[in-house]
């Protein structure tokens, strides 16, 4: 009678095993999968909002031409940690301003630029919505980054350097390192691991 009644509670607890298994592994997979679409949510609303910063934080020297003063507001932004470049390209793809002063006045390769060769022209550019302006992808060392577009209209303050018929002046450029985010994701993957194996000992015990 004991190793029938051992019999049953090792099939039982092998049953549970096969039935909790899946329906953990399911719940913490689409638990981690939304937690991560939210993180890169919202890592994309703060870089919309860190660009429409630095572009309102350029303004006045643009209007004054101080193109020194504009370099040295970048590149004090890009000391920033994970905050990977900050350019200003003109009309023509042209690298006016950077942090990285070596790639200034070269122009910019649109096949590698996953947003600038598909919205080239300035009535596109201009019906852009913050979506559209943002891009995912992974850089030559494999690291995760997010980069958005940022267009500078022409405005009537401009108008006296700067020929009214264009609607697009130029374009800023910013990317930033999402290496942060995909740590916290690696994190709440072991956490979930270790989490789900003890409940399935303890469970199946």
């Amino acid at each position: 009678m004991n190793i029938w009644k051992r019999k049953i509670g090792f099939r039982t607890a092998c049953f549970a095993i096969l039935i909790l298994v899946p329906v953990f592994g399911a719940y913490f997979f689409i638990d981690i999968l939304l937690q991560s679409r939210e993180s890169i949510n919202q890592a994309k609303n703060e870089v919309d909002k860190l660009s429409d910063t630095i572009k309102r934080s350029i303004e006045c020297d643009m209007l004054e031409a101080k193109r020194e003063n504009i370099q040295k507001i970048i590149e004090t932004i890009c000391e920033q940690p994970d905050i990977m470049k900050i350019r200003i390209f003109n009309k023509a793809g042209r690298i006016m301003v950077s942090a990285d002063r070596s790639s200034i006045g070269k122009l910019v390769d649109r096949k590698a630029e996953a947003c600038f060769g598909c919205h080239e022209d300035s009535e596109h550019q201009e019906v852009m919505q913050s979506e559209d302006r943002i891009r995912l992808y992974r850089s030559e060392k494999e690291m995760r980054m997010i980069g958005i577009i940022n267009p500078i209209y022409n405005k009537d303050s401009c108008f006296g350097c700067h020929d009214p018929e264009k609607k697009v002046l130029g374009v800023l450029d910013v990317v930033v390192s999402l290496s942060g985010i995909d740590r916290q994701i690696r994190k709440r993957r072991k956490g979930a691991f270790i989490f789900a194996s003890s409940a399935l000992l303890f469970l199946s015990g």
